[in-house]
């Protein structure tokens, strides 16, 4: 929850919680129905080019030195448009493939994903990609199918 302040001064209570905040500081102060003109989101890293100065680049960092440790984890500094040669995703778990850097979208059913396509293995379902409502079942019935059984 926050508080916003509109324009004739009075307050409001928004039920929703605070993501966006002034650019530089890591304090969430209003969601994204009520952010101010230049905010930017609190919650995950902005790129690293040009930082803080003019012409710098707002998109999510995803990509960072997969050496580089700090405080047990791998930091992204950049977005993909950005990323130094070298540069791995190390915000996404890549495929239990032996070497394979693909974002995996095949796992057991219910599960998380583990695999990419080219890796999937036997019994393994997109994971990504499933509803969380199912959808019915569709049949899929071809009109010249049934003009041929009619003619039989």
């Amino acid at each position: 929850m926050h508080i916003d302040v509109d324009d004739a001064g009075g307050l409001t209570a928004c039920l929703t919680g605070p993501t966006f905040g002034a650019p530089g500081t890591n304090t969430p102060l209003y969601c994204a129905a009520h952010r101010r003109a230049g905010d930017v989101s609190t919650y995950s890293r902005a790129c690293g080019h040009r930082a803080g100065g003019p012409g710098a680049c707002t998109k999510r960092a995803l990509f960072g030195d997969p050496a580089a440790w700090i405080g047990g984890a791998r930091v992204p500094l950049y977005c993909r448009a950005h990323r130094r040669p070298g540069d791995v995703d190390v915000k996404h778990r890549p495929c239990a493939g032996p070497g394979c850097p693909t974002r995996p979208t095949f796992g057991p059913p219910g599960g998380p994903p583990r695999h990419c396509m080219a890796h999937a293995q036997p019994g393994e379902a997109a994971t990504v990609y499933q509803r969380r409502v199912p959808l019915p079942p569709v049949t899929l019935w071809r009109p010249s199918e049934a003009l041929r059984a009619d003619s039989a």
